[in-house]
């Protein structure tokens, strides 16, 4: 029996096997090949949650290179989690999508705390970066069609989302967000919010809906 086929994980590509097998002999080279497939992904999500107030100060590559270099440090932890088959072992994207996510808010500390000292920079509110969210969520479902009035043609239908998006709570906005910006398959997600697939399909039809609700009623109070 192949012991590395009885160490894959769920959602682990024929791919993600092959590298973390080598990377468990000492050979990193196919792991880093692996990240430069994640790598849009990944800089996809740094572009949604990096907070607009430090935009200038610090970039999705700035957030990469970071966390990429928190694998190779921390990729031993996680081979010791998948060869024990840990329960708590999350799939390698999302894995790594974690530490992305603990990069950033490293980073936010850091640059935060130093705009807070800079009095000479205006910063800009928490609902502002709230709104820079939206705007992509809006952006995104309009792009790919799927969205709750249908396909969004106009500019001002996009901009009537982004307003709906701000008014929804925070748990349906993330699942619209992952589904629809990072691009998260309905697996993934459930992964993450620790439920059933049928459990984050039906989150993601109720944000919906209450989306198109309130976008409904933004419509007919203009």
């Amino acid at each position: 029996m192949d012991e590395s086929a009885d160490s894959r994980g769920p959602m682990e590509s024929n791919a993600e096997m092959r590298a973390l097998d080598a990377a468990a002999r000492g050979d990193t080279t196919l792991l880093g090949d692996l990240l430069s497939q994640h790598s849009d992904r990944l800089r996809r999500i740094a572009q949604a949650r990096i907070d607009p107030r430090i935009a200038a100060r610090l970039g999705p590559d700035d957030v990469l290179q970071e966390a990429f270099l928190d694998v190779a440090r921390r990729i031993g932890e996680y081979l010791e989690q998948r060869n024990a088959q840990s329960e708590e072992r999350l799939p390698f994207f999302l894995w790594v999508r974690l530490l992305t996510r603990q990069v950033i808010a490293r980073l936010h500390r850091e640059h935060l705390g130093a705009l807070k000292r800079d009095a000479g920079r205006e910063a800009r509110s928490p609902r502002q970066a709230l709104g820079c969210t939206t705007v992509l969520i809006a952006h995104q479902l309009a792009s790919s069609h799927t969205t709750p009035t249908g396909a969004l043609r106009r500019i001002e239908q996009r901009e009537a989302v982004a307003v709906a998006l701000e008014r929804l709570s925070e748990d349906d906005r993330e699942v619209l967000m992952l589904r629809h910006y990072e691009e998260l398959s309905n697996q993934e997600i459930a992964t993450l919010l620790g439920v059933t697939e049928s459990g984050a399909s039906m989150r993601h039809l109720r944000a919906l809906t209450r989306l198109k609700a309130i976008t409904a009623d933004l419509e007919l109070s203009q």
